[in-house]
């Protein structure tokens, strides 16, 4: 896995950044069936662990970001398939590390989590170059979601642009 997050801080700032919990984007949970975690009247699912099944407008198979045990040094590939409006599906690869245990403060507190490194490629929706991808999130023990996460997409063509650059942190919630 070769991650280079030394450049982080020189990346353009993030295009958008949520806060999935409270203000600007809430989701409130509502209902488990058939093992799927519904939100906001359907507009995102989830399995049991958190990996998105489909939000309003794309659609995975089979994605393994979150899973059941973590451990420092533990590695996990995830492949999968995701699909948007009429374009083709797209397969997405990662390959997963836990790098870390720390703390990590957020909105909603202060955590000590695991710290996953990812890195992984897809492509455009028009094929026309390779993606590549990374992310890095915290997960907290005895929390059902993630603590905070950031993602990284560019264009692996000459001039290597970033087309996504996102930040998410909890900001509160409550357990039951």
């Amino acid at each position: 896995m070769n991650l280079n997050w030394a450049n982080w801080g020189k990346f353009p700032r993030p295009l958008l950044k949520l806060y999935y919990l409270g203000a600007p984007t809430d989701i409130q949970y509502r209902r488990i069936y058939n093992r799927l975690k519904y939100f906001n009247n359907g507009n995102l699912v989830t399995d049991l662990l958190g990996n998105i099944i489909r939000n309003q407008k794309v659609r995975f198979t089979g994605t393994q970001f979150y899973i059941p045990e973590y451990t420092v040094g533990k590695r996990w590939s995830a492949r999968y398939q995701r699909f948007a409006g009429d374009f083709p599906a797209r397969d997405v690869n990662y390959d997963f590390k836990v790098v870390a245990r720390e703390k990590i403060t957020v909105p909603a507190g202060t955590f000590d989590a695991f710290k996953i490194e990812g890195a992984g490629w897809t492509r455009t929706n028009d094929d026309s170059y390779p993606i590549n991808l990374q992310t890095r999130y915290w997960i907290a023990p005895g929390i059902r979601r993630g603590i905070a996460s950031e993602n990284l997409q560019r264009v692996a063509n000459p001039g290597g642009r970033y087309i996504a650059s996102e930040r998410v942190e909890l900001v509160s919630y409550v357990q039951r």
